[in-house]
């Protein structure tokens, strides 16, 4: 089989394709908190963009507990608006499928070959869902009794990442068992098509550092292409 060709997908509702030009381009990450609590197959986050710039998200790492010598196959979906009480498979669009390791000791970040994600442009102002499940329970996780599910995880100029759930069963259907207030741990590649703008969103301040709680029982970044395509829109508005 040959390389697959990277492409550029716009999750936008009007379904327009663009064609970025010279505009200038910033290569950025963001990093989730470093601490976890647990491990699952999966999680579920939104992602707001925060300035009135195009981000192209460009690739993820995920913080996993393997071991170089064990592999998993992850795989990373996203979707206009909000994950809240979205369980419709036709919604989400495949960003990447494919292997990863991990290191000798495990408790590590696992990167996402960036030739085989499918970049997608986050719109300006724009709130998009990311849900993220390996084929083993490997997927690190973060959890704090006072952050719940929807408020401010981490947070740049550029991004904030929302805390989340994490999924115990794939496919995620409703009623399927998921743990709230949990955070993704991992890194978000991306890149800034243009400067930065003036934009309605703003960081929340951050609260007291602290040690974490336990939960209830129960990579080089690549440049963005210029041939965006679409994702089907939100059926609700975002939460």
């Amino acid at each position: 089989k040959g390389s697959r060709r990277m492409e550029h997908r716009q999750l936008h509702h009007n379904d327009t394709l663009h064609s970025y030009g010279r505009r200038t381009q910033s290569a950025d990450h963001l990093v989730t908190p470093t601490t976890s609590n647990g491990a699952t197959i999966g999680s579920m986050f939104d992602v707001v963009t925060m300035m009135n710039t195009p981000i192209v998200l460009t690739s993820f790492e995920l913080y996993t507990n393997l071991t170089d010598t064990a592999s998993t196959v992850a795989e990373v979906y996203a979707k206009v608006g909000t994950f809240r009480n979205e369980y419709d498979p036709n919604h989400w669009l495949l960003l990447y499928r494919g292997q990863i390791t991990g290191s000798p000791n495990g408790d590590t970040f696992s990167p996402l070959s960036p030739e085989r994600f499918t970049q997608i442009e986050l719109g300006m102002g724009s709130t998009h869902a990311i849900h993220i499940v390996l084929s083993s329970p490997d997927l690190m996780y973060w959890y704090d009794e006072d952050r719940p599910t929807g408020s401010q995880l981490v947070c740049n100029d550029d991004l904030k990442v929302k805390v989340g759930v994490a999924i115990r069963e794939h496919p995620f259907v409703q009623g399927g068992s998921a743990l709230a207030d949990v955070g993704f741990r991992g890194a978000l590649h991306y890149v800034r098509m243009g400067e930065r703008g003036n934009g309605g969103n703003s960081c929340e301040p951050e609260p007291p550092t602290r040690a974490p709680t336990e939960p209830p029982s129960a990579a080089p970044t690549e440049p963005p292409t210029a041939s965006p395509a679409t994702l089907p829109p939100a059926t609700h508005p975002p939460v």
